[in-house]
């Protein structure tokens, strides 16, 4: 049995970095597929519709996102509202902004990623309210009702087959910050699992490991089996509105279990270095086919692909140097303006 302690705190970042790229790059490869064309017609199928839908890698972004925010106040550190919406806003909204600018220049939409920002910042505002219920009640009693405000936000119509952000209404966005709330708490009441250091047994990890990439496949193939298959069943928990929020259990368990190895995958280690600037990752490659299209070339399928993958992520670099690590430097000094960072046993937790 093992469990994270403070001595290794350091080390669950570089876990964390690591799963946030590979999300990152989850998203960046439904959106640009690699040619599919000498596989069976049906297997083409399955895999479009499993790889097409990185909904699943932005639940495990939600998650990791309530982790981070609550876990340095979980841990002790003095909340101040106002620096704290002034740091999240200049980390998620001066890149957002620079991406949107670089959008209408190379004439690209931004849609694909917009919804799941939308629905972080919505967090971002209610976080300082959710804290007060967090102490009054608990973050399971707060994740119960939020749960339950979801379930019922699913039964609202949507226009693609219960997909988790398609909703037929001019309040969507809203409708899909409740739908995920319960899934970003579920990161916030890890991190109090972690502060609490309570003992979980973890024999498992390579079986969520699994477990993780399998529903991530899974969920949106089962969500739109009715367009492949004639006569489908059409189970209603099948749709990824109710089937994310269900399965999301297991993103905690997995990323508690990551979190608590003693030593960081190998894996883990090759990515961490990118882990840093998944956002960039995230916002830059949906620009990179229409710069893509600009450019007077043409290679073929595969080697297109290619190309289109270096172009996005050779913009995604430039775009962390320049806007994103600036933007995280610039929420870091607003955050810690007037109070020293907080140490737990030698270690500062930002």
């Amino acid at each position: 049995m093992q469990h994270l302690t403070v001595a290794n705190k350091s080390q669950h970042l570089k876990a964390i970095d690591a799963i946030r790229c590979l999300c990152a790059l989850y998203v960046m490869f439904g959106h640009i597929q690699p040619p599919l064309i000498n596989l069976p017609s049906s297997l083409q199928a399955l895999l479009t519709l499993g790889i097409s839908d990185g909904g699943w890698a932005v639940m495990i972004f939600f998650v990791i996102s309530g982790l981070c925010i609550h876990l340095p106040y979980a841990s002790g550190a003095p909340f101040d509202s106002n620096r704290f919406l002034v740091s999240r806003f200049c980390r998620i909204a001066i890149p957002l902004f620079c991406a949107a600018l670089l959008s209408w220049l190379v004439q690209a939409n931004l849609d694909k990623v917009l919804w799941s920002l939308y629905c972080e910042m919505m967090y971002y505002l209610a976080y300082p309210y959710l804290r007060i219920l967090f102490l009054r009640f608990s973050i399971s009693k707060v994740l119960f009702f939020a749960l339950i405000a979801a379930l019922l936000t699913a039964f609202l119509p949507d226009h693609n087959h219960g997909n988790f952000f398609y909703f037929d209404n001019p309040i969507a966005p809203i409708a899909t910050a409740v739908l995920g709330l319960p899934i970003w708490l579920l990161g916030c009441l890890l991190a109090q699992t972690i502060v609490e250091k309570k003992q979980v047994a973890f024999n498992h990890v390579v079986g969520l490991r699994i477990a993780i990439i399998f529903l991530g496949l899974a969920l949106p193939v089962l969500s739109f089996l009715d367009e492949v298959i004639p006569n489908f069943p059409n189970i209603f928990l099948l749709n990824t509105k109710y089937s994310f929020l269900i399965f999301s259990p297991f993103i905690y368990w997995w990323l508690y279990a990551e979190i608590s190895q003693k030593n960081v995958p190998y894996l883990f280690n090759l990515f961490k270095p990118l882990g840093v600037g998944a956002y960039s990752i995230y916002l830059m490659h949906v620009l990179s086919i229409s710069v893509f299209i600009v450019l007077p070339i043409n290679f073929g399928s595969y080697l297109n692909w290619l190309t289109i993958i270096s172009i996005a992520l050779c913009m995604s670099v430039g775009f962390y140097f320049l806007i994103e690590k600036p933007s995280h430097l610039l929420g870091r000094y607003f955050l810690n303006s007037g109070r020293s960072p907080l140490k737990l046993n030698g270690i500062k937790v930002k």
